[in-house]
């Protein structure tokens, strides 16, 4: 059986990290919690009783603007893992996973929020494995406006040691 993250689950994390990028001004819940491994973070949030954790790293530009989010978030015994893009991307190419050089699969796009559009998939147990062992994820989109390849990198230090964590609060 095959279990997702609701998307308002969804919404409400990239939500999250859209307050915590925009800098000062902008408090944390005073039910958050938030870990750092390396270049990943997780976060929890209790709404209405019940923990909502998550692991992240946004990537972003030399202004400081978010490029994308990459977000995995445990339910029940399903992982799930989505990607916030930027708009003016060719959705039907989807977003190209390659660690360390080697290819690995190709996400679709789900929907698009005013935030940008979300890319996700259930990841089975050897794309874990190698984002675990990996040190550099690659990401490539195409540009709409001309079919350029556009490649975000994402650095994979902390990943292990942030999903274990995810997975010992996923588990109680």
């Amino acid at each position: 059986m095959t279990h997702s993250v609701p998307t308002a689950m969804l919404s409400a994390m990239f939500l999250t990290a859209a307050l915590a990028a925009s800098g000062p001004g902008h408090a944390e819940a005073p039910d958050a919690r938030s870990e750092s491994y390396g270049l990943w973070t997780v976060q929890c949030e209790t709404r209405e009783t019940v923990d909502q954790c998550w692991m992240a790293q946004p990537v972003l530009d030399d202004n400081g603007t978010l490029v994308v989010q990459l977000e995995l978030a445990i339910d029940g015994a399903a992982t799930q893992l989505v990607l916030l893009a930027p708009f003016g991307l060719l959705l039907s190419e989807g977003a190209a996973l390659s660690v360390d050089g080697a290819p690995l699969r190709t996400l679709a796009v789900r929907t698009c929020l005013p935030d940008g559009c979300l890319f996700n998939a259930g990841p089975d147990d050897a794309l874990l494995d190698v984002l675990r062992r990996g040190e550099r994820l690659v990401i490539r989109f195409v540009v709409a406006d001309g079919n350029a390849p556009f490649d975000v990198e994402v650095g994979l230090a902390g990943f292990a040691a942030a999903y274990n964590r995810l997975r010992a609060l996923a588990t109680g």
